[in-house]
Parts: C-alpha cells; structure tokens; sequence
C-alpha cells in the first residue's frame, strides 16, 4: 500500500513539475528554471519529436495502447504519439480539453494528465476551491490521475498574488504562491 502511495504522489510531483516548466514558459522567458537530467532528456525527447507533426511512427507504438486509446477515445482530434524508453505518451484534444496519456511498454494506460478551465472542472472541486478562496478566479486546472487516484492542480488568482492548490481527496494544500508586483 506504501508503495502504490508512494507511486501516485511521485507521478503527481513529476506531472506538476513538467506542467510548471511548461505554464513558466508561456507566461515569461526570463526565468528558466534549473532542470534535472530526467527533465532535459524528456524535454530533448519532445523538441525532436516536434519536428515531426505528427509525432512517431505508429508503427513503433504497442498495439494494446493503440487499440486502447482507439476504443476509448473515438473523438479525440489533433493527435500525436511519442515514444520513450519503455513507455508511450498521446498527446490529444478530446471534447475541447487538451489530453496525455501515459502507457507503459506492454500498452496498459499509466497516467492520464489532463489541461482545462473552469468551466470544464467537475462541480465538487470547484466547490472546494470556490468556497475557501472565494475572492479568487479560476484560470487553469490540471487534472492527474493515475493509480487509480485523481488529484487537481488548480490556479488562481486576485489582485495581488497567483496560487496553485492542490486537491486530493477532497482535502486542499497550497503548493505553490507568488505574490504580483
């Protein structure tokens, strides 16, 4: 039990990191942040990747996270498959929400990491959020889920800082603040 725990909330810091360099990058080039090696081989990984529209060769993914994704996700549109050292990741648009899945080499689904706003969150985490940071607004959320458990990064803001608050378990911590100047 330990372990599996121990699983969820690696995969949640990994996600969050690479969803934070990410929200970093749109929003301002002038502080990058430090990486780790793991960071940069995936981050090279998806700049080679980028060069080809359409992401690797269907051909190099297992067919169980093909047949797996075909059956689940019949309207997803603009997608793209990437293949890692013992792993695969699609990159889609289902029903307008920007969408990663994570396989593992055998094709069985590890990792799902959504991007939406607030109007697309489902109504008992905004309640949660709503309620405690009532003066705030809602701009991004970042849904994960894996292990069978989901936890939501959600961000907001008001006039003098922006947040990230984590909510798992219907139970909410701040994981990241910055004040506005």
């Amino acid at each position: 039990m330990k372990s599996a725990l121990f699983t969820f909330h690696s995969a949640i810091f990994l996600i969050w990191n690479l969803s934070n360099i990410s929200f970093a990058q749109l929003t301002t080039d002038s502080a990058k942040p430090e990486l780790s090696t793991s960071f940069e081989l995936i981050l090279a990984y998806n700049k080679a990747t980028d060069k080809n529209a359409n992401g690797d060769y269907l051909n190099n993914i297992n067919t169980k996270a093909l047949r797996h994704f075909t059956t689940t996700y019949e309207k997803a549109s603009e997608i793209r498959w990437a293949r890692f050292p013992g792993s695969f990741r699609v990159h889609f648009v289902n029903e307008g929400i920007d969408t990663r899945i994570y396989y593992n080499e055998k094709g069985a689904p590890e990792a799902t990491v959504r991007y939406y706003f607030e109007k697309d969150m489902p109504r008992g985490v905004r309640h949660i959020i709503k309620t405690t940071y009532y003066d705030f607004s809602i701009f991004c959320i970042t849904e994960i889920t894996t292990a069978g458990k989901t936890a939501y990064l959600v961000k907001i803001e008001d006039s003098t800082c922006w947040k990230t608050i984590k909510v798992v378990d219907n139970e909410t911590e701040i994981a990241e603040e910055f004040l506005k100047s």
